[in-house]
Formats: C-alpha cells, sequence, structure tokens
C-alpha cells in the first residue's frame, strides 16, 4: 500500500511539473505571437529608436490597427482586454485602446500620438476611465488598476 502511494505521489509530481512547463512554453508562446503582430513591431520598433524619433516617425493608427492591437494584447495577456469589457461593458473601444497602450508602458506623448489626440486629452481620457471602471475612490492611478489586474 505504501510503495502505491509513493508511486502515485511520484507521478504526481512528474504531471505537475510537466504541467509548468506547459504553462511557461504557453506564455512564451503567446509572448511571440505578439511580438510578432504587425502593429505591434511597429510600435516596439519606434519606441526602440527613443522617444524624440518615435514622436517624428509614427503615424495615427487605423481602426483596423487599432482593433489588431486590442486583439494582440488580449491574446497576449490571457484574456484581460476582454475581461475588462466584460467586467466593465461601458468601456469603449477607444478605452480598450488607451488600456493597451498604458498596459504596454507606451509614453502619454507617443499615445497622443497613435490615437490623433491632445496629450491633454488622453489624461482626461484617462480619468474618465478610471471613473468607468469605478475604481476612482480606491486612490489607484489607471496604470496601476491595469498593471494590478493584468
Amino acid at each position: 500500500m505504501q510503495r502505491n502511494n509513493q508511486k502515485m505521489f511520484r507521478k504526481v509530481a512528474d504531471l505537475q511539473q510537466e504541467n509548468e512547463l506547459l504553462i511557461s512554453s504557453q506564455n512564451e508562446l503567446k509572448y511571440i505571437i505578439w511580438k510578432t503582430t504587425p502593429i505591434v513591431q511597429y510600435i516596439l520598433a519606434l519606441l526602440e529608436q527613443g522617444e524624440n524619433k518615435f514622436l517624428r516617425l509614427v503615424h495615427p493608427l487605423s481602426k483596423e490597427e487599432s482593433e489588431a492591437l486590442i486583439v494582440a494584447c488580449n491574446n497576449r495577456f490571457e484574456g484581460k482586454v476582454n475581461q475588462l469589457l466584460t467586467d466593465y461593458p461601458q468601456l469603449s473601444s477607444d478605452d480598450l485602446l488607451l488600456c493597451c497602450f498604458i498596459r504596454m508602458r507606451i509614453p502619454i506623448s507617443c499615445i497622443s500620438l497613435l490615437m490623433s489626440k491632445e496629450m491633454d486629452t488622453i489624461y482626461k481620457k484617462k480619468l474618465r476611465v478610471k471613473k468607468k471602471v469605478h475604481f476612482d475612490k480606491v486612490g489607484l492611478t489607471l496604470d496601476e488598476f491595469l498593471f494590478q489586474i493584468w
């Protein structure tokens, strides 16, 4: 009986180790897929050149590019964009796009160009999104909130 228990425990331990390896591999694949998405590659390549070059080279995203970025971020961050929309259906696609940019750590100056909006408008939009998700009384910024849930 004790010998069977030892075998079973060993088998469970082996399965847990395999599961951890599979999860790790899955996360790596999600990252690779995300990073090879054309719109993500475009934004990351511009960011690598530095904010000054980014500001000169960037073009506002088209509707299709914005949608592709939201899909890529949803895939990369394990469905968190869809979860955000499910939890807060009042969020617009622009709100979701802003959340994706924030989660990607894109500077506000760059977000304003990608969204074709003034920086002041982006700051106001962040406040409106914060109110839409009802955490404005908690004392967190939108950035902090997104990094907590993502």
